[in-house]
């Protein structure tokens, strides 16, 4: 092994902060460019507008990589560890090829989750499923190494992220799963012209995966924030804990609340 690549690989994890602002920024921009096409384009797609999803989904994950890269700047084990930067790579290309893809279905006026058609969406379904493990991944392994930390995260912020990324990661990973083997959102199969909610789109007539998800997938924005706000607020670190626990046991409870009714087939809301 040369001398260059210890110093190659320090400095990929270094950057590894940057690189997920950076992708984060990108995938802001494509909300904005997925914005304006809905402005121009008002076409819509099983009773939806057709521009709602990708929209939902780059928002969805720059304020991902956003909150991964917020915790690993202040993480020395996250800008120390090889590992971790080809995770974040990894990750990086993941989100950047799902939004890009899911733009260009759209565009299309074609669904691109549950989309088996023939074998190239069949495939890129399955990558999607693999890049999907790959973004919950990189945030699991930055709650574990802040998990694992003593000293450089206040006591909030250190269960939260900890708590927050590993349990919203598994939560995540495991209603992912779950909305892939049920191949859709809904228990039993929601009928086109049903009633959604306004702006979110989720069932109101029928069960529906898709709130214990986004209760998952936002723990790891939720509990990080709760734990910083602790600290910040001056709680001795059996105050941030406790504090932290409940949140996490509210959300958790909430999650399951709403998977029971999903699998029940009863909406969040009926209208």
């Amino acid at each position: 092994m040369s001398v260059a690549e210890p110093a190659f690989a320090a400095r990929a994890a270094a950057d590894l902060p940057r690189h997920l602002w950076q992708a984060a920024a990108f995938s802001a921009s494509l909300w904005l460019l997925f914005l304006l096409a809905s402005l121009v384009d008002p076409r819509e797609f099983l009773g939806a507008p057709v521009w709602a999803k990708p929209q939902k989904f780059a928002f969805a994950v720059a304020l991902h990589f956003a909150t991964i890269a917020w915790a690993a700047e202040r993480l020395p084990a996250a800008r120390a560890a090889p590992w971790l930067a080809v995770l974040g790579a990894l990750a990086v290309i993941s989100g950047v090829l799902e939004l890009v893809y899911i733009g260009a279905k759209a565009g299309q006026g074609e669904a691109s989750h549950f989309n088996e058609a023939d074998a190239f969406h069949a495939a890129a379904y399955t990558l999607m499923g693999i890049g999907a493990v790959i973004l919950v991944a990189i945030a699991f392994a930055v709650g574990w190494l802040a998990w694992r930390d003593r000293g450089a995260l206040g006591p909030g912020l250190r269960l939260g992220v900890g708590l927050g990324f590993m349990g919203g990661a598994l939560g995540t990973a495991g209603f992912g799963f779950a909305l892939g083997g049920a191949e859709g959102h809904h228990f039993p199969e929601q009928m086109p012209d049903a009633a959604t909610l306004p702006l979110i789109g989720w069932s109101a007539a029928t069960g529906d995966l898709r709130p214990p998800h986004f209760l998952a997938t936002h723990a790891m924005q939720i509990l990080p924030a709760v734990g910083w706000a602790a600290d910040r607020a001056g709680a001795g670190r059996g105050a941030a804990a406790a504090t932290v626990w409940a949140a996490t046991a509210a959300l958790t409870a909430a999650a399951a609340w709403t998977a029971w009714m999903a699998f029940s087939g009863l909406p969040l809301i009926r209208l």
